[in-house]
């Protein structure tokens, strides 16, 4: 492992978007996904007319991932950071933070393209796959 996936990343491979789906395929079995986003990748696939398509899609995504968990070890460090980020008043979501600190806690690399959600917090690095 070495890539924990943000659901913005996941949602442009669900849209079937070539950058992300060739970077998934060159990193194959170095990809991880938090279980908190494949929550939000669900409510995603419910709401979209092209559910059936989309649940396929998140399937793919989950088979070709090693899945991590968000545990007690994630839960105090997301207070450690998500404190340290509203004591300063710097942008603190709650999703964003989980995942940081999962990424900080197994030393993965955040892909992303909302890059701004991470840019605040100390030590974890990021990657936009959707950059230009």
């Amino acid at each position: 492992m070495k890539f924990l996936l943000d659901t913005d990343i996941c949602s442009a491979y669900l849209r079937d978007e070539p950058r992300v789906y060739q970077k998934c395929m060159q990193r194959a079995g170095q990809l991880a996904l938090l279980t908190v986003v494949v929550g939000e990748l669900l409510v995603t696939t419910k709401k979209t007319p092209r559910s059936a398509v989309f649940q396929a899609g998140l399937q793919d995504i989950i088979d070709g991932c090693h899945t991590l968990d968000y545990d007690i070890v994630c839960a105090r460090r997301f207070g450690e950071v998500r404190g340290w980020l509203l004591d300063r008043s710097l942008p603190a979501s709650s999703t964003d933070a989980m995942i940081a600190v999962t990424a900080l806690i197994h030393v993965l690399v955040v892909v992303t393209h909302n890059v701004r959600h991470y840019a605040h917090v100390p030590g974890v690095q990021i990657d936009d796959w959707l950059a230009i």
